[in-house]
């Protein structure tokens, strides 16, 4: 027998033992020796080279690893980006028809004034005579304790049932921001106009946010 054909023989029946060694580590290294541990342990199954139960150990574990890494990058996903996004779900059924409700009120309000409602940073519901005018013309909108931001990019934590009034913002997440800076990041395929103002609303699970660029239903 040739010596090569021999020695790619004795190569051949490694091929298993190599295929779940990477597949064992894919566990610690993900696609980096998951993918291939699926090459190797496919040729080894092909040429019937080395324990056929260790190739298809070897795939198994590939896929098992692949299955795991995916969910701990969705669920990492779902913590840091999707989380704030998930607390405006938390909101109740009636809170969310009475904020939305309130949102194309102030469009409604802009189409018919001009502007939104221009309230100062230290005014309150009580002394912002634009809001009192806003209130007067839809009596049936929440009347919570409303706080009034300018340009504000963060807004702080407050108690519950609290709504911020935040000019010249719209919703990132569940964070005023700039609409300038939505635009430059391309957040938005058309960054929406600087005439615009979010609420923030907070509730028992969190906040959430509603800007007037956001299309909602009554």
């Amino acid at each position: 027998m040739p010596r090569n054909f021999k020695n790619k023989k004795n190569a051949d029946q490694n091929l298993a033992l190599i295929a779940v060694v990477l597949g064992s580590t894919s566990f610690f290294l993900s696609i980096f020796t998951g993918i291939p541990a699926v090459i190797v342990g496919i040729i080894a199954l092909r040429r019937k080279a080395g324990n056929q139960a260790q190739a298809k150990l070897a795939i198994l574990f590939a896929v098992l690893s692949t299955i795991m890494w995916a969910l701990a990058i969705w669920f990492i996903g779902i913590h840091f980006f999707k989380a704030p996004l998930s607390q405006q779900y938390s909101v109740s059924r009636e809170d969310y028809k009475r904020m939305t409700a309130t949102i194309n009120s102030l469009k409604r309000y802009k189409h018919d004034h001009g502007n939104f409602p221009a309230c100062q940073d230290t005014d309150t519901s009580e002394s912002c005579s634009d809001w009192q005018r806003f209130m007067s013309e839809d009596p049936n909108l929440i009347k919570n304790q409303i706080l009034f931001l300018s340009d504000a990019t963060s807004v702080p934590s407050q108690p519950e049932g609290t709504i911020v009034y935040v000019t010249k913002a719209a919703c990132f997440f569940n964070t005023p921001t700039l609409p300038s800076y939505l635009r430059d990041k391309n957040d938005y395929n058309s960054g929406p106009s600087d005439d615009t103002v979010a609420l923030v609303y907070f509730h028992a699970k969190g906040r959430a946010c509603y800007s007037t660029d956001q299309e909602f239903s009554d």
